[in-house]
């Protein structure tokens, strides 16, 4: 396996789990924080800048569609970090508030930072497994 997958899945994984961790121990700060983000164009505008060299940085650095599950979800974590950061700088704020509105991402706040824990965790293990 690829030193880099080695690295990326230790550092995506390691991120996932104390994100998901963080967001679940403070919910309600987490979602009122969501929530100004959404309605504040100039935050929108920030996580995406902040968020499109991140994802610039896989994509080119970590394009792999073979070698592996491990390798294929750091190149999926890649594209799905750089989708994101273009969404949310040319996605008009409206557009964002409708989608964030019919994602009830209030309501299946728990269970998503279940998931994104959970994955995290997964590429954890086998990055540090490896």
């Amino acid at each position: 396996m690829h030193a880099l997958t080695i690295f990326l899945a230790k550092l995506i994984g390691l991120y996932c789990v104390l994100l998901a961790g963080g967001m679940l121990i403070n919910r309600r700060d987490s979602l009122a924080a969501i929530e100004a983000m959404i309605r504040s164009p100039q935050m929108l505008l920030m996580s995406g800048v902040v968020a499109l060299p991140a994802g610039l940085a896989l994509v080119l650095g970590h394009t792999v569609w073979s070698g592996g599950a491990l390798a294929i979800a750091v190149t999926i974590f890649g594209w799905a970090v750089l989708i994101k950061a273009v969404a949310l700088l040319a996605a008009p704020q409206e557009r964002m508030i409708r989608l964030y509105r019919a994602m009830q991402y209030d309501r299946w706040f728990t269970p998503c930072m279940a998931v994104v824990a959970a994955l995290g965790l997964a590429l954890a293990v086998a990055g540090f497994a490896a």
